[in-house]
This record gives C-alpha cells, sequence and structure tokens, in this order.
C-alpha cells in the first residue's frame, strides 16, 4: 500500500469519527434543545392556564358573580379541564394537561400515583415551584411537568367550611372542604411523550447530517487536493530522489522544496554527501585493514616459534605462521596431528591438552610438554594459550605459541646444581657476619671503658692543674679526639645492633621545644667559634606533648647538625620545623637542616646513606667521621615511619629533609 493511499486511508477515517462524533453531539444537542423547547412550551400553557384561572376567579370574586348551576362551568377548575380536552385539537404536541388533586371534587381530576408522587414531594419542598421528571406509563416513556396549587385567600370561599361555601357548591360536591391557607390544594399536571422529542429530534438531525455531510466531503476534497500538492508530490519525488541515490547513481541529489519538505530534501542530500564521504573513508580503511592484515601476517611469519589459531571445536588450525610450512603440511590439519604426530589429542595427566585447559577454566595457561622432532629427537616445549571468546563468553577459538625451552631446561638443572653450592656459601657468609657483629659490638664495648676514662682524667688535668699552654693545648687535643673516637663507637654500636635487628623505638611523652633547645645550646659555641650563625625556625601547630622516641630524634639532630657545622666554613644553618600532615591523634613533622658548605657532588648521592661510605674520602682525613652517622639516621627514621632525603649543589650547601610520624596528646 502506497503511502498516499495510507495518508488519504488515514485522514478519510478521521473525519468519519469526527463527522460521526459531531452527528452525536449534534443530535443530543437538538435533542436537549427540543426538549427545553417544550418544557418551555409547557410553561406557556401553564402561563396561559394560570391567567385564565385568574381572570375567572377576579370575575366570580371582585364582581361578584353568582355562583349557580349556569356558572359553576366557568369556574377555573372547570374550564381548565374542558381546555385540556380540547387541546390536542389545537397542538400536535401530544401534551396533556390538567388541575389534579388528591381530593378531587371531579372524578377527572383524581390523581394518580405519578402526581400523588408529585404532591408529596412539593409539601416536603414547599420552596420549590416545578418538577420536571421522567417516567414510563404502558412501556411509553413520558415527561411530567409539575406546578403546585396552593389554597390562596379566595380560595377558602369554595374550600373552606362547607356550611360557609355557595349553597350550588354544597348541593352538589361532598370533597375538597376544610383547607386552611397555604395548603397544597393539587398541581397542574402536564405530561409530555418522549416520542414527540425524539420525533422532532430526528427530524431536525435529518435536515442537519445532509448538509454536515456535504460539508465534510467538501472538506476531504480539499484536503485531498492539498495532500496531493503539498505532500504526496514532494514525497514521491523525495522517494524516487532516494531509490535513485540508493539503487543506481549515488552523486544524485534530490532538488530542495519548501517548508517541511525542504528541511528533509536537504536533510537527505547532507546525509548522501555524508555517505559519500564514509564511503570514501570506508574504502580507504579497507585498504588500511588489509595493509594492517597483510603487516600482521608478516610480523606473525617473522616470529621464530609457532604461532597458531586453533578451533576448540573441531581442533583445526585455521591460521598459523611460516613455522608451520617447515612441516609441510596443510592448513586445515589438527593440532594434535601437527605437534605430537596422533590423531587424538593428548589427555595424559602428565601432559593436560592446553586447549580443554583453556575451555575449561576460560583462562589463560601455561603447559610443559615433551614433543619429538622428525628426527626423534626429545624437546622441551613451553605451551601459551590464550582464549578468545564469543558474545555469550563461550571459548571459540585458542591462540597458542609455543616455545623450545629446552636450552633453557638444562640451565635450570645447572642452576639449581650452582645454587645448592651458593646455599652452603651464604650459610657461611652469615656465621662470619654474625661473628663479625658480636666482636664489633665486644671491642667497641672494651675500647669505651678506658677511653671515657682517658678522657675523664684529661679533663681533670685541665681544671685542676696548672699547666702551659703548650701543655693545655696537648690535652684539649687528647679530649676532642677522645669524644670522636667515642662518638665513632657509639655509631659502630648502633650499626651492630641494627644488623642485629636488636634496635627499637621508645614511645614517651616529651616536648619539641625543650628538646630543640637543649640542642641549641649544645652547638651554639661551637658554631660562634666558626662564625656561623646557627637559626631554629618552627610553626605554630606543632602539637605541645608528643609521644615517641626523644632520645633517637636528639641523635639525629645532633648527627645532621654536626655535620651541618663540620661542613661550613661561613654563612649560616637553618634547622626549620613544620607539620606536614595532622590528624586527629597523629603529626607528621618535616625536619629540614640547611647549610652552606661544600656541598655534595653527583657522582656521591646515590651512595651518602650507605654504611662506611663518605662522599670523598678526603673528607675523612679533614674532617674525621666512619660513615655510620647517615646510615644510622635512615634506620632510625624509617623505624619512625618516615624517609630522608638531601638536596644539595656542590660549593653552595646542602638540605638534608627528613619526616617522622608521631603520635600526640590533646
Amino acid at each position: 500500500m502506497q503511502i498516499q493511499t495510507k495518508l488519504l486511508l488515514v485522514i478519510g477515517i478521521s473525519l468519519f469519527l469526527i463527522f460521526i462524533g459531531v452527528e452525536l453531539i449534534s443530535y443530543q444537542n437538538t435533542k436537549q434543545e427540543i426538549k427545553t423547547s417544550l418544557q418551555e412550551q409547557a410553561e406557556k400553557v401553564r402561563s396561559l392556564l394560570m391567567a385564565y384561572r385568574h381572570v375567572q376567579q377576579t370575575a366570580f370574586l371582585v364582581n361578584d358573580i353568582p355562583l349557580n348551576d349556569m356558572t359553576i362551568n366557568f369556574l377555573p377548575a372547570y374550564a381548565i379541564g374542558r381546555i385540556s380536552e380540547d387541546y390536542p385539537n389545537w397542538d400536535a404536541s401530544g401534551f396533556s394537561f390538567n388541575n389534579v388533586s388528591d381530593q378531587p371534587r371531579n372524578p377527572r381530576n383524581t390523581a394518580d400515583k405519578l402526581e400523588l408522587e408529585a404532591m408529596d414531594y412539593f409539601r416536603a419542598n414547599p420552596t420549590k415551584k416545578l418538577l420536571f421528571e421522567p417516567f414510563i406509563n404502558d412501556d411509553k416513556q413520558y415527561y411530567l411537568y409539575a406546578r403546585p396549587i396552593w389554597i390562596e385567600k379566595h380560595c377558602l370561599k369554595c374550600h373552606d367550611k362547607r356550611e360557609d361555601a355557595p349553597e350550588t357548591i354544597r348541593k352538589l360536591y361532598d370533597t375538597a372542604w376544610n383547607y386552611k391557607l397555604g395548603d397544597l390544594r393539587g398541581i397542574l399536571s402536564i405530561k409530555l411523550p418522549t416520542s414527540t422529542i425524539t420525533d422532532r429530534a430526528w427530524s431536525s438531525f435529518k435536515q442537519d447530517i445532509i448538509t454536515q455531510l456535504i460539508g465534510f466531503i467538501v472538506i476531504f476534497i480539499l484536503i485531498l487536493l492539498l495532500i496531493r500538492r503539498s505532500v504526496t508530490q514532494p514525497l514521491n519525488k523525495l522517494a524516487n530522489s532516494i531509490q535513485i541515490f540508493a539503487y543506481k547513481d549515488h552523486k544524485h541529489r534530490s532538488i530542495e522544496f519548501e517548508g517541511e519538505f525542504g528541511i528533509l530534501s536537504r536533510a537527505f542530500n547532507n546525509m548522501a554527501d555524508e555517505m559519500t564521504a564514509q564511503q570514501k573513508i570506508l574504502q580507504n580503511e579497507v585498504k588500511a585493514r588489509k595493509t594492517e592484515q597483510d603487516f600482521l601476517q608478516h610480523v606473525i611469519d617473522s616470529l621464530n616459534h609457532p604461532f597458531y589459531v586453533i578451533n576448540t571445536n573441531t581442533y583445526e588450525v585455521e591460521l598459523a605462521n611460516l613455522f608451520m610450512h617447515k612441516f609441510d603440511s596443510e592448513s586445515s590439519i589438527a593440532c594434535h596431528k601437527l605437534t605430537h604426530h596422533q590423531d587424538k589429542p593428548c589427555n595424559n595427566i602428565n601432559t593436560p591438552c592446553p586447549l580443554a585447559e583453556v575451555k575449561k577454566t576460560k583462562q589463560s595457561v601455561i603447559l610443559e610438554h615433551i614433543q619429538y622432532d622428525k628426527e626423534g629427537k626429545q624437546k622441551n616445549i613451553e605451551i601459551h594459550g590464550f582464549p578468545i571468546f564469543d558474545n555469550q563468553g563461550n571459548v571459540i577459538k585458542m591462540i597458542e605459541y609455543s616455545l623450545d625451552i629446552t636450552k633453557r631446561k638444562a640451565n635450570e638443572k645447572a642452576l639449581r646444581n650452582s645454587e645448592k653450592h651458593l646455599s652452603i656459601a651464604l650459610k657461611k657468609a652469615e656465621k662470619a657476619n654474625q661473628a663479625k657483629s658480636q666482636f664489633l659490638a665486644n671491642m667497641t664495648h672494651e675500647l669505651r671503658t678506658p677511653m671515657i676514662a682517658v678522657m675523664g682524667y684529661t679533663e681533670l688535668l685541665l681544671e685542676d692543674t696548672e699547666i702551659t699552654e703548650e701543655q693545655e693545648y696537648y690535652l684539649k687535643s687528647v679530649v676532642t679526639s677522645s669524644k670522636n673516637l667515642i662518638g665513632i663507637i657509639n655509631d659502630i654500636l648502633d650499626t651492630s645492633a641494627i644488623e642485629a635487628k636488636k634496635m627499637d623505638i621508645k614511645k614517651i611523652s616529651f616536648q619539641l621545644d625543650e628538646l630543640l633547645n637543649n640542642l641549641l645550646d649544645l652547638f651554639n659555641k661551637d658554631a660562634k667559634n666558626k662564625g656561623i650563625q646557627l637559626q631554629l625556625v618552627t610553626c605554630d601547630n606543632i602539637p605541645a606533648k608528643l609521644i615517641g622516641d626523644p632520645l633517637r630524634i636528639r641523635q639525629i639532630l645532633i648527627n645532621l647538625i654536626n655535620n651541618a657545622i663540620k661542613f661550613t666554613k661561613q654563612g649560616e644553618i637553618i634547622v626549620d620545623i613544620k607539620v606536614s600532615n595532622l590528624k586527629t591523634e597523629q603529626v607528621t613533622l618535616k625536619f629540614s637542616i640547611q647549610d652552606t658548605g661544600i656541598g655534595i657532588s653527583t657522582k656521591a648521592m646515590p651512595y651518602l646513606f650507605d654504611t662506611f661510605t663518605q662522599a670523598d674520602n678526603s673528607y675523612t682525613r679533614e674532617f674525621g667521621g666512619a660513615g655510620l652517622g647517615l646510615a644510622i639516621c635512615k634506620h632510625l627514621i624509617d623505624m619512625m615511619g618516615g624517609y630522608i632525603w638531601v638536596d644539595s649543589k656542590l660549593d653552595k650547601g646542602s638540605t638534608f629533609n627528613f619526616t617522622i610520624v608521631l603520635d600526640f596528646e590533646h
């Protein structure tokens, strides 16, 4: 079905549904209008009857017309009854009306069941003036139009006490006495057959439907012409252009229309231009992929070990490098026949099939197999298998490459033999190292005791003995040398403790300010003697009470500050402490000791924190030291959760930085 036919079918069905809806609404509106018109007509009839009733009442009451057997027929109730009998001859509406009562004097005015219900309604709702309700009588539907008739003052002339009524009335009637002012005498009952409303509505509907149908047909024709001109023709031309572009000429473009089809035509032309450009790009990509494929095959062929892509279901080799041609085998050969020269896949427990393992684990595997070449020579082969999955996660292919590890196996065997010998040598070395550490500990302990005695007696000689300047110089040299020697002995002891893993870090409460002030007091004299300015810089957010090992922190700072003073001839030394990281109960402090000394060469930097190492051997001769201090500092800093580093330029100075992690008290 063409799009034009579909469009017209949709529009036609839509218009038909709209037409049906409009007609249903029109019919209901017409029916309601007729119903309202008949109600208004009933109201007019009622008004006419009430006017006549009023005139007659006025004639009898105001003009004092005597009530006798002749004039009684002119009373309102009688007159209305005669008018209601003759009304169908005047009007074809089907109305029937009468004054009815539940105490009628004339049997023709007796209220039926529906009218009695209406009277009960007005008695229950005395403020209501109208009742318009549908009802069914003898399977026919009607509308009851009822208006109440209340006893007024002039009504009491004939409806009050019987003895007060006119003689003619007393003689004729035994009912409708003893009413009071405001009582309900009866109702004006007008009954309208529903068929009258339906007939009139249908008649009016038949007249309107033809006019409206013609109008809808005209609208449909106009829409048809408009669609043909504004939609169908441009759409057909655009469709033809698309077919030509798709099946014949990729250079063909659509003419540009106006309005929305102009947007479509321009969009199509832009799409066609993009597709043409993409086609050129795709052709170039195909060429590039072909080049890449050739390059990949060349790379695979250049491998000096077998490389395969194997189908996991058929065990057939689908892709292989030139290594396969050495066996003069066709490309569809099974992998086990190619590598093991057998008709079934390998299934030995000691040599599991790599393809089966990859399928089972869905992971890459590395297995070792023993294979044989054409001459029957045994080879150790290391097989690497990698899975290739489909969209459902199933292993469909496996990449396999094999490495000849025969020589490596022989080397490993030789290496294992060497390792046995090396293990024996290492055990001997460990014993020797332990003996060395024990010897150093014993030796340094034995040396320190006499050195302390020498230093003590020498200081006593300086204080209590009268000596010459030359003797004082010699004795002070002895004290200085003794202190340096004790420092070296202490470093050797610490190094021995580190190697024996017997050094530990204590955690006690201390104040950093007190520790730093003691250090300044310790070094101020030495710095002043060399003409060096020693400065201390701290930040304000350092916790007052820290928890750590103040002795080891003091040892680190003494070593670094002592080195700075030792290797600085002029200028200044700045000790800077700041908070690097602050947590709820833990702080990381950064210490920087900056000097303007001789600096450190780039060549010596990597060995700076090694034991028994100095930047230059000449330093030992000029400044002394065994090269243990920085190694001990590094180990202590590592034990306190920090690290140490140095920034230095030769002949311009050095900055030793280190961090430590400490707890603190709030």
